[in-house]
């Protein structure tokens, strides 16, 4: 991610490391929602894997990671909120041992959505 610290120089920062679950992962979706009530948003990103296991699965994995951005003079930092990512858990959409399963937080309005609906 890149933040500016002047209008004319920016600042390269990696935000996390989503190691394969089968498959390289895929960022879905990055997105900005306020999930503790202060007076900043937390950035939010969606990534999925693709499953693919002969006779026991197929279809992708969603999982929701959220992070606060804590913000000095300088520089910032990324803080992973592991509680409400949490909320979001790990979910499977395809199927899976002849069950056919939906994730129900697999788009940014999925999870925007519950986060309303949860208070945030």
């Amino acid at each position: 991610m890149y933040t500016s610290t002047n209008k004319q120089t920016y600042h390269k920062s990696i935000i996390d490391i989503y190691e394969p679950a089968g498959r390289n992962a895929k960022i879905e979706s990055v997105f900005f929602d306020n999930v503790d009530k202060d007076n900043t948003r937390e950035l939010i990103i969606l990534c999925s894997w693709v499953q693919r296991l002969q006779k026991t699965a197929e279809g992708k994995l969603f999982e929701t990671y959220i992070y606060d951005l804590k913000q000095n003079e300088e520089d910032f930092e990324l803080v992973y909120l592991n509680e409400i990512s949490n909320h979001f858990g790990i979910e499977f959409e395809g199927v899976q041992d002849g069950v056919e399963r939906k994730a129900k937080y697999k788009t940014a309005i999925d999870i925007k959505r519950e986060l309303k609906s949860i208070g945030f």
